[in-house]
């Protein structure tokens, strides 16, 4: 079984961000009409992300990338992350981008034998003879599938549990490429992302 990470389902977009455009005045006037903004930031650590909620969503903010996410899952929440990345890359285009990124992950809290063999890895042995204990691994596949890039991310953590991860990735050089990928079909990805867990590691999502 699989449970989906509600912060690792998300659209991240890389870029040189000025954070100091996303105060909740202009958040409120231009991505939440009518709608209450809520801010977060760490304290102690003033270089951590800034983070906004509003509409049912996270908005963290850093210099490097934005990342929107859910604060609680359903297909209302995916599709309103993407109407509010759409919403600032066209009031925003002048921005430097290069990356835009819509990620799907799951926690495998008891992994099968399927996804555990995966992790079997040729040297595990002399390791262990050599006397290091693995403690986690990560796999990091860069695939195209249905001519666009998906990284799929495998790792096995100390607790013994997996996370998988799929990462539908695009290279992009400004502002229209970053509407074209952030436009792909968000429910439709997440959908295969799903298909994936079950046929590639037989797993169901619950």
């Amino acid at each position: 079984m699989a449970r989906p990470v509600v912060d690792g389902h998300s659209i991240v977009i890389n870029g040189a961000w000025n954070i100091r455009i996303f105060s909740p005045e202009w958040v409120a006037a231009n991505l939440a009409p009518e709608t209450d903004v809520g801010l977060a930031v760490a304290v102690g650590n003033p270089t951590a992300p800034i983070r906004l909620q509003f509409r049912g969503i996270y908005l963290r903010v850093g210099a490097e990338r934005l990342v929107f996410s859910p604060v609680h899952l359903s297909d209302q929440a995916l599709t309103t992350m993407q109407d509010v990345a759409r919403t600032v890359v066209t009031m925003l285009p002048h921005t430097p981008m290069s990356a835009v990124g819509i990620n799907f992950q799951y926690l495998v809290e008891d992994p099968p034998v399927q996804l555990l063999d995966v992790f079997r890895f040729s040297d595990n042995g002399p390791l262990a003879e050599f006397g290091a204990e693995i403690e986690s691994a990560m796999i990091r596949r860069s695939t195209r599938f249905r001519e666009a890039a998906l990284n799929l991310v495998l790792a096995l953590r100390a607790d013994a549990a997996a996370t998988i991860e799929f990462n539908n990735h695009s290279e992009i050089t400004g502002g229209a490429e970053a509407l074209t990928a952030i436009n792909r079909p968000i429910l439709e990805l997440r959908d295969t992302a799903i298909d994936g867990l079950r046929s590639l590691y037989g797993l169901e999502v619950h």
